[in-house]
């Protein structure tokens, strides 16, 4: 259970991460463009124009979708879970010192007991009253940790099945749903790109060396080859 709330943590942070560095992304390339285009008015053709303005539209409908996932409350909540099982865990370390320090005591009231039946000294006798106080506080501490220590496991024990999936359900819900409103919006955008240049389309040849003649030339979209690749008759 400990590794799967951490690793529902991890995921939870990291595409926080992610959705933030997407964003911010998402606002640089706009800003890049508005920027571009109000030096270079005639800098971007009608279609890529048309393509742009699809693109930003899109980036606006997913931009609250990844602010406001809701894996925020989620990591908060596996922080809490986490925290709860480092508690146990320092719990469980105290039970044991203090069962340690117990069994020190206990030892040592058991050995200057074996030696009562021989003649002992005042302060021999002294030292043995004292590690039997010593002895009935360190059980008392130990019968504390333990309680405590068994309250706080069995706490968690109860609530592992529940917390693993509700964690894990959570998660994922909110990672799906992130992708589910960005998958919708941009499928049309992603067409869009797909049928600028569908066959039939009329194109103007550019961008080749200053000298070529193939610069000027019109034509058709004859196919589509592959990704980016066309024939023009």
């Amino acid at each position: 259970q400990w590794q799967l709330i951490v690793a529902v943590k991890d995921m939870a942070q990291e595409c926080l991460q992610s959705f933030d560095l997407l964003r911010k992304a998402q606002r640089t390339v706009m800003r890049a463009s508005q920027a571009y285009l109000g030096f270079d008015t005639e800098g971007i053709d009608e279609s890529a124009l048309a393509l742009l303005q699809a693109a930003s539209g899109c980036f606006d409908i997913i931009e609250e979708p990844l602010a406001k996932s809701g894996l925020r409350e989620v990591l908060l909540s596996c922080e809490r879970i986490v925290s709860e099982f480092e508690k146990v865990h320092a719990l469980i370390k105290d039970r044991d010192e203090a069962h340690r320090e117990f069994e020190h005591y206990n030892e040592k009231v058991a050995m200057f007991m074996a030696m009562e039946q021989k003649q002992q000294a005042k302060s021999e006798r002294d030292r043995l009253e004292r590690n039997k106080e010593k002895l009935m506080h360190a059980q008392r501490v130990a019968d504390g940790k333990r309680q405590a220590c068994d309250a706080a496991v069995k706490s968690v024990v109860q609530r592992r099945h529940f917390h693993a999936r509700a964690t894990l359900h959570a998660a994922l819900r909110c990672y799906f749903k992130v992708f589910s409103v960005a998958g919708g919006s941009a499928r049309s955008v992603s067409q869009a790109f797909v049928d600028e240049l569908k066959e039939g389309t009329p194109v103007e040849l550019v961008g080749f060396p200053e000298d070529s003649t193939m610069n000027g030339l019109t034509g058709v979209v004859d196919s589509v080859l592959g990704e980016g690749q066309y024939s023009v008759a």
